[in-house]
């Protein structure tokens, strides 16, 4: 019998009574036992597999049968994961929602069911990871015949402890296969295995160093060394990009051959392969249809054309290759290509780089978004840094370019607003918010108002110097003071405070302490990274005797995402130095008293964003740093973040509407004693008795004056 004649039969298949006496019969159970240890893996191809066996569970978005015409694109990135095929890296950059997840759920389902050997998936943490495995991997497999875990399907239930069966940390398959679940943040999970797949989903969102023990990603190639070494390793990147110039997954995709998915123009006769993206769409604004125009014919192609645009469509390596004329320059295919060129680009010997795949899929070519909504997002996000970031990662599938440069302290200074000063009020300040940054001698703090379209004003600002480390002593007797007598109102009235927050990251438990006290404080702590939303987790600190957390009435102190919130509120400084009309401020406009101090200015602008590489890599890291003290700015980033917590401010978190900003005006002119309509009365004229005038006599009141005149009886 030759090799190729042996039959591949299942695992601990008994062998068959062929009338052999004993010892005929186990010399030849051996031979066939060798002989299936030794023959190659039968092909497997991943699309295929899917075809046949993939079926998405009835409260999904697509329930039924995997379809492969439903996202055209997805198909060849799973052809690329089929494991003979010479593919070492597969990369996708991914847009939200647009079948990334998807083909990688096939990848691992089918290299575990079909082929087994030892895999690896990591996530940003651990605890992602196996929330992934429970919520999404469990949902797919108890959907599949192939894999259910009630029947004799691919993956090991956990319940069947004789077999080795799957765990929290660990899937296992019948084929021998196994996926160890592992964190970035966690270099335990990353270590010991030698592993011949590997998945690393959300890309982007992995930590910069696990636990101290370097790069995670570098850390995670360890793994797969040795099956390298073989030639049989295979490694899945996917993710939506974060930050350009930092984002790994982008760096990935630059490795690779830079495949893009060129879409068919409607127009027969045309026939071009056209790349289009967010630039190339036309009529964004509001009122307008979103269309796109073929840069060959001009045919105009709208949303209803979308799917027939994506089933003529064609994956193109676009990364630059040496032509062979004498020059010698980089060849890179053209924005249109015609119908006689299409072979010639799509089959280019890549040379290396056809080992490592890229695809990057937009949200112009998703075929679960449209034009409209794309362009509807892009009108909402406008002008709002935390918004243009989450439309371009989720929406568009491109990493943000941070392009904030933090102004001059004196641009800011010279914005000062000299018909008021600190401690005055503001007839402008709706909802008011005391910040706390925390220091061994002392507690800067400041009181900010907000109004409609998040218009800041800082009403006061100061340091209360003495010691921190003990609650109740020092300067927290004097924070104790500021937060029981309000937000100031002009003409001397004050407001309670909407919120109070105070940073928690040094001399912790005196500031939970002070927490405690204050019905409307909160305790916070700053996350770096810039994949973090404003509030980024909430941490349960208080314990019972027993160990376990107080999950209900328990002090929580909330993580605040704060080079998301830093970006924010540097273009919001920028903006108000570029200035504006009274009658159409941008989102965000700060308001700053006349007399505040150069020092109060160069805090607020002692951050910008500097770039690195981390030593011995490749990885390119965007932070905050700074250059001087930064306690007020720091303030003000606690502010925001508070206000995100109150729901006050536009999000997914709610915000406030028209009746709450009109209820809280009226609240407001109650407590100051005066009416809006008094408050802001026209201008007193000259002749006008001299209790009507300014001060100095010299010109009218002003609206602030007026109100402080009305308080006092005047």
């Amino acid at each position: 019998m030759t090799r190729t004649q042996i039959p591949r039969l299942p695992r601990n298949t008994p062998m068959p009574d062929c009338g052999l006496d004993p010892l005929d019969r186990n010399s030849l159970e051996i031979d066939l036992a060798v002989a299936q240890a030794l023959r190659p893996d039968p092909p497997l191809h991943v699309l295929d597999w899917t075809k046949q066996h993939r079926i998405f569970p009835d409260d999904g978005p697509q329930p039924g049968r995997f379809r492969p015409e439903t996202a055209p694109y997805a198909n060849e990135p799973m052809q690329a994961c089929d494991p003979d095929n010479g593919v070492e890296e597969i990369c996708i950059i991914k847009c939200a929602q647009s079948s990334g997840s998807v083909i990688a759920e096939s990848f691992i389902a089918a290299v575990g069911a079909e082929v087994g050997g030892p895999g690896m998936i990591v996530h940003p943490t651990v605890k992602a990871a196996q929330d992934w495995a429970e919520e999404k991997f469990e949902a797919m497999v108890q959907a599949m015949p192939r894999l259910h875990t009630a029947g004799q399907g691919g993956v090991i239930p956990r319940q069947a402890r004789e077999l080795g069966g799957s765990k929290r940390d660990r899937i296992r398959f019948r084929e021998r296969g196994w996926f160890k679940l592992a964190g970035s943040n966690s270099a335990a999970s990353l270590r010991q295995s030698s592993i011949r797949w590997g998945v690393e989903d959300d890309l982007d969102g992995f930590a910069a160093d696990a636990d101290g023990e370097g790069d995670p990603e570098k850390l995670f190639d360890q793994r797969l060394k040795t099956f390298r070494k073989q030639g049989t390793a295979k490694r899945l990147k996917v993710s939506t990009p974060l930050i350009k110039g930092a984002s790994r997954i982008e760096r990935a995709y630059r490795r690779s051959d830079q495949r893009r998915f060129y879409m068919a123009c409607r127009e027969a006769s045309c026939g071009a392969l056209v790349d289009w993206d967010w630039d190339d769409v036309q009529g964004v604004e509001e009122g307008e249809t979103p269309f796109l125009a073929c840069p060959e014919c001009g045919t105009v192609h709208e949303d209803r054309h979308k799917r027939d645009m994506a089933a003529g469509g064609l994956w193109i390596p676009t990364a630059p290759t040496r032509t062979d004329d004498e020059e010698g320059e980089p060849a890179k295919p053209p924005k249109a290509i015609r119908p006689e060129d299409v072979a010639h680009w799509r089959n280019r010997d890549m040379g290396a780089r056809a080992r490592r795949r890229g695809y990057w899929i937009t949200g112009v070519m998703n075929v679960f978004s449209s034009l409209a909504s794309l362009a509807e997002a892009w009108r909402a996000a406008k002008g709002d840094p935390d918004a243009e970031k989450v439309f371009a990662n989720t929406e568009l599938g491109h990493p943000y370019a941070v392009t904030t440069k933090t102004p001059d302290w004196d641009k800011l200074w010279a914005r000062r607003d000299e018909s008021w000063r600190r401690g005055d009020g503001h007839p402008g300040a709706l909802v008011f918010i005391l910040s706390v940054d925390v220091q061994r001698d002392g507690l800067f703090w400041r009181i900010n108002g907000y109004a409609r379209g998040e218009q800041q004003f800082s009403l006061d600002f100061d340091f209360l110097a003495g010691e921190t480390a003990e609650p109740n002593k020092g300067a927290w007797i004097g924070l104790r003071k500021i937060a029981d007598e309000g937000a100031p109102l002009p003409g001397g009235a004050r407001f309670p405070l909407d919120g109070i927050v105070v940073d928690a990251n040094y001399n912790t438990e005196a500031a939970k302490e002070f927490v405690r006290r204050h019905p409307a404080a909160i305790a916070i702590n700053g996350a770096a990274g810039w994949g973090k939303p404003i509030i980024y987790r909430i941490e349960e600190t208080d314990t019972r005797k027993s160990g376990r957390k107080v999950r209900f009435n328990g002090l929580k102190i909330w993580h605040v995402g704060t080079f998301t919130v830093k970006n924010m509120l540097i273009t919001r400084y920028l903006n108000t130095v570029a200035g504006a009309s009274e009658d159409e401020l941008p989102k965000g406009y700060q308001h700053w008293p006349g007399d505040a101090d150069e020092d109060f200015f160069k805090q607020l602008t002692s951050e910008y964003v500097a770039e690195r590489k981390k030593r011995g890599s490749e990885t390119v890291i965007k932070e905050w740093a700074q250059r001087g003290p930064n306690h007020y700015f720091d303030c003000d980033v606690y502010a925001l973040a508070m206000l995100e917590h109150l729901r006050m401010r536009d999000g997914k978190r709610g915000h406030w509407t028209e009746d709450d900003w009109a209820r809280r005006e009226t609240e407001i002119a109650h407590v100051a004693g005066a009416s809006q309509a008094d408050l802001f009365m026209p201008a007193a004229k000259a002749d006008q008795p001299a209790e009507r005038r300014s001060a100095d006599g010299m010109g009218p009141l002003t609206a602030l004056q007026r109100l402080g005149r009305l308080n006092k009886g005047g």
